[in-house]
């Protein structure tokens, strides 16, 4: 479990003010995780965008996709969430996270652009991870003197989109199926968190959730590779008009 205790919060900043609305709160401290027992009652599911049951997509190499990420859990109210991506090792040279926005009133925690997947901390054997955290949290009102007065937006159990996620391709992306899935391990298990009271939270850790890419190549390959079949075939049809 890990706790955040908002007080003392830069108080000569809060004087003239009750609401901070701009902070951000990182409900995961990487250094600090736990190995608490997944929790079967909280998930981060990836779905394509504009879907929520789809877990595969077939894209070309050198093009564009968009997953939407949505949480679902039961049995407390949230005020946010923490989690990595990694992708197939073969498939994160050729893989780059451009963009995201963020579809519920909770502000990213490490916002950017044209994430890259090179990390090796926390990501299972044979992937690599990006190495910003995409999770989101609620703001919060502070009096004052800079301490906790309540959230602003927590979330009661139910099921919340939480971000779509832009990603590209290079042109040299090798033809197969690749995984992209949440990390799981120490230091950055992929987590929700729930309000504990006092701005305290108590972290839920999620199973990975997996994404399928099939990856065929790019439409400009596909149509030399045409072209290159029908030469072929019209270069047979001749041979055999000799040969007759």
């Amino acid at each position: 479990m890990k706790k955040l205790i908002l007080t003392a919060l830069l108080p000569m900043l809060m004087a003239s003010s009750a609401v901070f609305g701009a902070l951000l709160i990182d409900p995961i401290d990487p250094a600090a995780s736990d190995t608490s027992a997944v929790d079967p009652n909280s998930h981060i599911n990836l779905f394509t965008s504009g879907s929520t049951t789809q877990t595969s997509m077939t894209v070309a190499a050198g093009s564009a996709f968009s997953l939407d990420t949505y949480i679902q859990f039961t049995g407390y109210t949230s005020v946010g969430l923490s989690y990595w991506l990694e992708a197939s090792s073969a498939l994160a040279p050729h893989l780059t996270l451009t963009s995201e926005t963020y579809g519920q009133n909770w502000t990213g925690i490490q916002t950017g652009t044209n994430s890259t997947f090179t990390g090796t901390n926390g990501a299972d054997m044979n992937f690599l991870r990006e190495g910003r955290d995409l999770g989101s949290t609620s703001t919060f009102t502070v009096d004052g003197n800079g301490a906790f007065q309540s959230w602003n937006d927590p979330r009661t159990a139910g099921t919340y989109k939480v971000s779509t996620l832009n990603f590209a391709l290079d042109a040299s992306t090798p033809p197969g199926t690749y995984t992209i899935q949440l990390t799981t391990l120490s230091p950055i298990p992929s987590e929700i968190s729930a309000d504990a009271g006092n701005g305290q939270f108590i972290d839920h850790d999620v199973a990975t959730a997996v994404y399928t890419i099939t990856v065929i190549p790019e439409p400009a390959t596909l149509s030399l590779l045409a072209l290159g079949g029908l030469g072929s075939v019209g270069l047979t049809m001749l041979r055999s008009r000799r040969r007759g």
